[in-house]
């Protein structure tokens, strides 16, 4: 492997430009249609994607201009950015890229919700009250507390102290031409280099990570399994239309459990534990980061595939457009045509 990591950089850079403009487009897709096709989903349920699908969209606007990357060597991860947009100081950037880390834990966050509504939709309709009204401030007050504790956590706990420049230096010159010292970069060292004891400060980061990805993902394995246990039960009294409906929006909620498994918990995963193995190895693991841009674009291409109306919404609105540009194509031959018999 090549010691200069700057291509890997500009590799990932390219897979979060891709992600970007497949988020970008499918997104805004799913967006109209929920708010001018699709009448057979429910209304509320329809917010939420509206939500999600945006949320998803900000966070990869945010990779896509300020280009965060992650570095594995030995003991320690660096979490930095090598982009200046904006003119922006180092401090503004390291903010910005604690911002980043609080966009993640809500993108995860907007997932639960989504099981929870769903799981309550099926199992009981009573609680769904607490998605209308006022009482949607609780869902935006979820987000917003467990986004904030991952940021402040994440700022707190893994500053790039001495220590963790010292570590870092050297490598951060050789595989990156940058200085350490005028970087914008939060650093995890998980053992102190002189004595190899544990450094408790910066663990406490992945143990707030870890709880906070417990919580989401034990809220949507909880859901989840419960759907697919007790739902055949559930809605056998349901009329066909209405299971159907209901079985469409599982198997979507399947893959939605797949998808941000894929691209947002197991490449997290491994980057923030790989430390704790003490493991001899220099990986430019932005590569694994840049994953995240692609599963805003998998959650909506999951909805549109899955979900009947949605798929028959699109075709037809695709077919209507050919129609559209076949009869303005023709228009414009009649109309020369004319102008042309005129003239002679």
């Amino acid at each position: 492997m090549s010691t200069d990591y700057l291509e890997w950089i500009s590799i990932s850079y390219i897979i979060v430009l891709v992600g970007f403009a497949a988020t970008l487009i499918f997104g805004l897709l799913l967006i109209i249609l929920n708010i001018f096709c699709v009448r057979g989903v429910f209304i509320t349920y329809r917010i939420l994607m509206i939500t999600f699908t945006c949320s998803g969209i900000l966070f990869s606007t945010f990779e896509v201009v300020f280009n965060p990357n992650m570095f594995s060597y030995n003991s320690g991860t660096i979490y930095f950015t090598l982009s200046k947009p904006f003119g922006f100081g180092k401090d503004v950037l390291t903010v910005s890229l604690v911002v980043y880390t609080g966009l993640y834990s809500a993108t995860t966050c907007l997932i639960a919700i989504q099981f929870i509504y769903r799981y309550w939709a099926v199992f009981d309709e009573t609680k769904l009250r607490l998605f209308h009204g006022w009482h949607i401030s609780i869902w935006i007050i979820y987000v917003l507390y467990f986004g904030m504790q991952w940021a402040i956590g994440a700022y707190n706990f893994v500053k790039t102290d001495q220590v963790a420049k010292d570590f870092f230096r050297e490598e951060i010159m050789l595989r990156f031409n940058a200085s350490i010292d005028d970087l914008p970069a939060l650093s995890l060292v998980a053992f102190d280099p002189s004595n190899g004891s544990i450094r408790w400060w910066n663990v406490m980061t992945i143990v707030n990570m870890s709880f906070i990805m417990s919580i989401q993902y034990g809220i949507i394995i909880y859901c989840g399994w419960s759907m697919y246990s007790k739902m055949e039960e559930k809605i056998k009294n349901y009329s066909i239309v209405l299971q159907k409906h209901h079985n469409q929006l599982f198997k979507t909620l399947v893959l939605q459990i797949i998808a941000p498994t894929v691209f947002l918990l197991t490449p997290l995963s491994f980057i923030i534990y790989l430390p704790f193995f003490n493991i001899k190895c220099s990986l430019p693991t932005g590569v694994l980061l840049s994953l995240f841009t692609l599963y805003p674009t998998a959650d909506s291409v999951v909805v549109i595939y899955v979900v009947t109306e949605y798929r028959q919404k699109l075709k037809h609105c695709f077919i209507t457009t050919l129609k559209n540009i076949r009869c303005w194509k023709n228009n414009q031959i009649n109309v020369q045509g004319t102008t042309q018999t005129r003239t002679m």
